[in-house]
C-alpha cells in the first residue's frame, strides 16, 4: 500500500504538468501577463475575447447622423455578442461562475483557475485570453508650476477665447459630454445643474451614471473607499474627476468662469479605485457610453450616448497594461468613433523627453490626444512628447495642446482648487468639441470633421526640441502637435461648414413662425406626399406628419427653445436640416 501511495505521488505532479501543457497549439491565445500570473496564484481574473460571429458593417454609412450611427453599431454589436458568447456564458452559468460581458470588444470578464482556462482556450469561438492587471495610473501634478504666470481669472478659458464664443450665444447647449475618471461630485454647485440627471423637480441617475468599480483594488487595500463600491449615485473618491468635469461644464457659480462649455450637459462613469484601475474597468466604461443603461445595468439606449468622451487617465505598460491589451482598446475606440462619438485623451505626464507618449489610450489610433501648455503658451515640463508608436508606426502626436498648468476648477465638497497635468488639458478640448457641435449641429457625429477643424484652427507653436529626427520647428511637431487650441477660430470655421446632407430641392423652406408655435413649410412638391419628422438633439422623434402641397403650416407641440433636426422624405428622396425654435418671441 505504501508503494502504491508513492506511485500516486509521483504520477500526480506529472499528470498535472501534462494537463496544463496540453494546449500547446493554443498557447498563442494566452497573454504573457496571464502566464506570469499563474506562477503567483491558482485562480485569476481573465478577459476572454471572442471571434466576431456576426459583425457585418458593410451597410454602415459615414453620412448618417449620430443617432443612426449609434443605433446601427449598437444593434450589430448586441447581436454579435449574443451569438459569439452564448456557449461560454451557458457553460459558466451552469458552473455557477459569475461574469461580466462587454459588447464593445466582444469579451467576458471572469475569474478562472488553470483547468477552466484550459477548457475555455480550446473552444473555437475564443480568440484570446488576457490577464486583467490592477494598474496604478500616473498621478497628475498636484503642485503648481510658476504660479506667477497665473491670472486672477481662469486663464485657460481666456487663453482659448471661450468667452468670445459665449458672446455669440454658443455655450454647448444641447450637447452631452461624458467623462470616465475617479468619479464626480454631482452636487457641486458648478456641476449640479449641468448633470443630465438633474431637473427642477427631481434627480434621476439612470442612464447618467455608471460605476465600474465593484471591489477594492488589491493595490489599494489600506482603507475602505470613501464612496463605496458599485454605487448608484455619482461620487468622487479622489478629486481628479470633479476637477476635470468642472473644466468642461462648470457654471461660474464661484464668480470665475471655469467651464469651457457651460451650456452643455454631462454624464459620468467611475473607472478607478482612488487612482487604481484595470483594463476591463476602462473598457466597461467605454461600453456603457456606447449605450447608457439604467442603474440596474439593463435597458441600454444608444440614443442617450454622449457626443464626446474625456479620458484623463492612462493604462501604463510598466504596471501590466501590455501590447496585447492595445488590441482591445483599438477595437473599442474605433467602434465608438463609428458610432459618432469623439474620444479625447490626455497625452500623459512623462515629459519632457521624446517618445514618452507610450501608454494606452494615447497609443490608440482613434484617440485625439492633448498636450499641456502654460499661460505663456510654452509647453509644460511634464507634458509627454511624441512621436507615439501607433499600429507599428511612429506618428506625430499629440494632436493639439491646451492649457494644463495651474488650472482652477471644482473639487468635491463645494470648493475649488488648482491642479496641473495633461489631465487638465484634455477637458479643455472636450469642452471645445461641445462648442463646435452646438455651433453647427450638422457636425454632430462627424468626428473626423470636428477633429480636423480643431487641428486647423489651433495656434501653431514651435520648439527647439528634436524628437526622432522630427524638428520641433516643423508643423505639426511632437511637442505641441498642431498647436494650442483656439475656440473662437474653431467655432468660426465650424459655422462655415455646410450640412453633410444636401437639399433635394433648393425651393424647400421650413422654419418656425416666431411666437405662433407653428412650423411654416414652402415646397414645390406638386402632388408628392412627404413625411416630416422632427427630432431633438438626442435623436428622439418628437413629431411625425405627412405633408403635401395643400399644407403650408403645422402646429408645433410645446417644445423647449433650442435646436432641432428635421427630415422630409418619401421612398425616393430625402432632405434634412436644422431648426432653431424660440416660442417666446
Amino acid at each position: 500500500m505504501l508503494h502504491y501511495k508513492v506511485i500516486l505521488l509521483l504520477v500526480f505532479p506529472f499528470y498535472c504538468s501534462f494537463l496544463f501543457s496540453q494546449p500547446s497549439n493554443n498557447l498563442h491565445k494566452l497573454s504573457d501577463g496571464l502566464k506570469n500570473e499563474w506562477l503567483k496564484k491558482e485562480k485569476t481574473e481573465v478577459i476572454i475575447q471572442f471571434h466576431d460571429q456576426k459583425m457585418d458593417l458593410s451597410s454602415y454609412r459615414s453620412s448618417w447622423d449620430k443617432s443612426q450611427k449609434g443605433s446601427f453599431i449598437f444593434k450589430t454589436l448586441q447581436e454579435n455578442t449574443r451569438i459569439s458568447q452564448y456557449a461560454v456564458q451557458k457553460w459558466l452559468t451552469d458552473k455557477g461562475i459569475s461574469f461580466k460581458s462587454n459588447m464593445l470588444v466582444n469579451a467576458l470578464l471572469v475569474s478562472l483557475d488553470k483547468s477552466q482556462v484550459y477548457e475555455v482556450i480550446n473552444r473555437k469561438e475564443v480568440a484570446f485570453i488576457y490577464d486583467n492587471p490592477e494598474i496604478f495610473v500616473t498621478p497628475y501634478q498636484r503642485s503648481t508650476e510658476n504660479q506667477s504666470l497665473r491670472s486672477a481669472s481662469e486663464w485657460g478659458i481666456d487663453k482659448m477665447k471661450a468667452p468670445a464664443v459665449w458672446a455669440m450665444g454658443i455655450t454647448g447647449k444641447g450637447i452631452v459630454i461624458a467623462g470616465q475618471d475617479t468619479g464626480y461630485d454631482w452636487a457641486h454647485p458648478d456641476l449640479v445643474s449641468a448633470y443630465r440627471g438633474s431637473s427642477k423637480e427631481t434627480v434621476k441617475h439612470d442612464y447618467h451614471w455608471f460605476d465600474a468599480i465593484d471591489k477594492a483594488s488589491p493595490l489599494n487595500k489600506d482603507t475602505l473607499n470613501p464612496c463605496g463600491y458599485s454605487i448608484k449615485i455619482p461620487c468622487d473618491d479622489d478629486v481628479h474627476g470633479t476637477h476635470t468635469m468642472g473644466t468642461m461644464v462648470g457654471k461660474d457659480v464661484s464668480g470665475t468662469s471655469i467651464g469651457v462649455a457651460p451650456g452643455a450637459s454631462w454624464i459620468g462613469a467611475r473607472n478607478m479605485d482612488r487612482g487604481y484601475g484595470n483594463p476591463f474597468s476602462y473598457l466597461a466604461c467605454f461600453d456603457w457610453f456606447l449605450a447608457p443603461r439604467d442603474i440596474s445595468g439593463k435597458n441600454p439606449n444608444p440614443l442617450l450616448a454622449p457626443h464626446v468622451i474625456n479620458n484623463s487617465w492612462s493604462c501604463p505598460t510598466m504596471e501590466g497594461c501590455l501590447n496585447n491589451h492595445i488590441e482591445l482598446f483599438e477595437k473599442a475606440i474605433t467602434l465608438l468613433r463609428k458610432a459618432g462619438i469623439m474620444v479625447v485623451v490626455s497625452a500623459g505626464n512623462d515629459g519632457g523627453s521624446c517618445e514618452t507618449m507610450n501608454e494606452i489610450p494615447v497609443t490608440v489610433s482613434g484617440a485625439f490626444s492633448v498636450g499641456a501648455t502654460r499661460s505663456n503658451d510654452s509647453i509644460a515640463t511634464f507634458s509627454s512628447r511624441g512621436p507615439a508608436l501607433i499600429l507599428g508606426k511612429k506618428v506625430i502626436k499629440p494632436d493639439v495642446s491646451a492649457p494644463g498648468v495651474s488650472i482652477k476648477s471644482a473639487l468635491p465638497g463645494k470648493i475649488y482648487g488648482f491642479l496641473s497635468g495633461t489631465s487638465m488639458a484634455g477637458p479643455h478640448v472636450a469642452g471645445l468639441a461641445a462648442l463646435l457641435f452646438s455651433a453647427n449641429p450638422s457636425l454632430i457625429g462627424q468626428v473626423d470633421k470636428v477633429e480636423q477643424i480643431i487641428r486647423e484652427t489651433s495656434l501653431p507653436l514651435y520648439s527647439s526640441q528634436v524628437c526622432s529626427n522630427i524638428s520641433g520647428g516643423s508643423y505639426p511637431n511632437p511637442v505641441y502637435g498642431y498647436g494650442r487650441i483656439d475656440a473662437l477660430a474653431a467655432v468660426k470655421k465650424a459655422l462655415s461648414v455646410t450640412s453633410i446632407n444636401e437639399s433635394i430641392d433648393p425651393t424647400i423652406q421650413i422654419y418656425p413662425l416666431a411666437g405662433h408655435q407653428q412650423l411654416y413649410i414652402s415646397t414645390a412638391f406638386g402632388k408628392e406626399i412627404f413625411t416630416l419628422n422632427l427630432f431633438d438633439m438626442y435623436g428622439r422623434e418628437i413629431m411625425n406628419h405627412q405633408v403635401d402641397q395643400s399644407i403650408s403650416s403645422i402646429n408645433l407641440p410645446s417644445l423647449p427653445n433650442g435646436m432641432y433636426i428635421y427630415t422630409l422624405a418619401n421612398k425616393e428622396k430625402m432632405t434634412k436640416g436644422i431648426l432653431w425654435i424660440n416660442q417666446n418671441r
